[in-house]
Protein backbone atom coordinates (compact mmCIF):
# COMPACT_ATOMS: atom_id res chain seq x y z
CA UNK A 1 0.00 0.00 0.00
CA UNK A 2 1.38 3.44 -0.48
CA UNK A 3 0.72 6.37 1.53
CA UNK A 4 0.91 9.89 0.01
CA UNK A 5 2.00 12.94 2.01
CA UNK A 6 -1.61 14.58 3.13
CA UNK A 7 -2.64 10.54 3.95
CA UNK A 8 0.36 9.92 6.05
CA UNK A 9 -0.24 13.72 7.59
CA UNK A 10 -3.65 12.41 8.65
CA UNK A 11 -2.42 9.39 10.29
CA UNK A 12 -0.07 11.33 12.44
CA UNK A 13 -3.05 14.06 12.88
CA UNK A 14 -5.03 11.06 14.15
CA UNK A 15 -2.42 9.49 16.27
CA UNK A 16 -2.00 12.83 18.37
CA UNK A 17 -5.74 13.36 18.73
CA UNK A 18 -5.67 9.81 20.28
CA UNK A 19 -2.79 10.93 22.68
CA UNK A 20 -4.41 14.02 23.39
CA UNK A 21 -7.29 12.11 25.41
CA UNK A 22 -7.52 12.02 28.97
CA UNK A 23 -8.70 9.04 31.08
CA UNK A 24 -8.89 6.93 28.24
CA UNK A 25 -7.27 3.86 26.58
CA UNK A 26 -6.53 2.64 22.99
CA UNK A 27 -7.28 -1.33 22.26
CA UNK A 28 -5.38 -3.09 19.55
CA UNK A 29 -5.77 -6.63 18.75
CA UNK A 30 -1.72 -7.61 19.80
CA UNK A 31 1.31 -6.80 20.68
CA UNK A 32 2.64 -5.94 17.28
CA UNK A 33 -0.21 -3.48 16.74
CA UNK A 34 0.55 -1.65 19.64
CA UNK A 35 4.17 -1.61 19.44
CA UNK A 36 3.13 -0.20 15.04
CA UNK A 37 1.11 2.55 17.36
CA UNK A 38 4.06 3.77 19.74
CA UNK A 39 5.92 3.66 16.49
CA UNK A 40 3.47 6.56 15.07
CA UNK A 41 4.03 8.88 18.32
CA UNK A 42 1.16 7.45 20.78
CA UNK A 43 2.39 7.85 23.90
CA UNK A 44 -1.03 7.34 25.79
CA UNK A 45 -2.85 4.03 27.50
CA UNK A 46 -2.73 1.09 25.64
CA UNK A 47 -3.49 -2.49 25.86
CA UNK A 48 -3.88 -5.45 23.58
CA UNK A 49 -6.13 -8.40 23.11
CA UNK A 50 -4.75 -11.48 21.77
CA UNK A 51 -7.28 -14.95 21.64
CA UNK A 52 -4.89 -17.65 21.90
CA UNK A 53 -5.30 -20.48 20.10
CA UNK A 54 -5.08 -23.95 21.55
CA UNK A 55 -5.53 -26.09 18.31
Amino acid sequence: MHLDESEISEVHHFVKSLDSKKDCIVVVEGRKDEEALRDLGFSGMSASFTASRAW
